[in-house]
């Protein structure tokens, strides 16, 4: 597939050819694609796609066989020339520009929602208490949850754990946000409170992944749909074009399941 680097110049994001087998089952099977800075891009397909497989291995959480990933200038790749030692450094390095959003927000139930998103910085960047909590402060008045600083996961509902849980990741200023099914654990009335954060982080020019089954929120805030089917990418077509005639026929069975 052609390479979109927008109008920005080179892609933010880029993955090449990834390649990822647990025992003899082949989970990814030479997946590429790029997401252009400030863009917002997709990643739609059935369970068991790859889906969840090609985020963690963009972030570095798992490895990957063949292939390579890079974000901004920072590479991560499997050749002969690219040690074990140089490979973990720039694994190292992708994991501090790129913040992860999970299913579960996994909070620490000891600290408050203050407490949480200031914790990263204090303790990787050594960021002084002081300047962690002004900037905690500061996030959590961006997913609206201001009133809510001094309050300890257990007296928050789902959808305000989730946005924690993206002041979290924010507060590492990453240059891409992946998220993972963000929405899935949270009762239908909470989740347009997580998708609106994503909405105007996308208006701010954040660079973002998700893999999501919320069909409205991928036609109407997605700039690219990337469409993944027993771990190919099988289509990648703007978001418009997608939802109004996919190319691929497993592509078209999916979004006639999920209407």
């Amino acid at each position: 597939m052609g390479r979109d680097v927008g109008a920005n110049g080179a892609a933010l994001l880029e993955v090449e050819g990834l390649r990822k087998s647990v025992g003899s089952q082949e989970i990814l099977r030479g997946v590429s694609f790029d997401v252009p800075r400030g863009r917002l891009a997709v990643l739609l397909g059935p369970s068991g796609s790859g889906k969840s497989t090609l985020l963690r291995c963009v972030n570095g959480l798992e490895t990957f066989d063949r292939g390579r990933v890079r974000v901004g200038e920072v590479v991560v790749e499997t050749t002969p020339g690219n040690g074990a030692a140089a490979r973990e450094a720039a694994v190292r390095e992708v994991r501090r520009r790129t913040g992860m959003v999970f299913q579960q927000w996994n909070l620490f139930p000891h600290l408050t929602a203050l407490g949480n998103v200031a914790l990263a910085p204090r303790v990787v960047k050594g960021v002084p208490r002081a300047e962690a909590d002004e900037r905690a402060a500061a996030l959590l008045r961006k997913v609206g949850l201001a009133d809510k600083a001094g309050s300890f996961p257990s007296q928050l509902s789902g959808g305000q754990q989730q946005r924690v849980a993206i002041a979290r990741a924010l507060a590492m200023e990453p240059e891409v946000m992946l998220y993972d099914e963000p929405t899935s654990a949270l009762d239908p009335a909470l989740v347009a409170e997580v998708l609106g954060v994503m909405r105007a982080l996308k208006d701010e020019g954040l660079t973002q992944v998700v893999v999501t089954h919320e069909m409205r929120f991928a036609r109407e805030a997605a700039d690219e749909v990337l469409f993944l089917a027993a771990g190919e990418l099988a289509e990648r077509a703007p978001a418009a074009d997608f939802f109004a005639n996919p190319r691929d026929p497993r592509a078209r069975e999916f979004l006639g399941r999920a209407s």
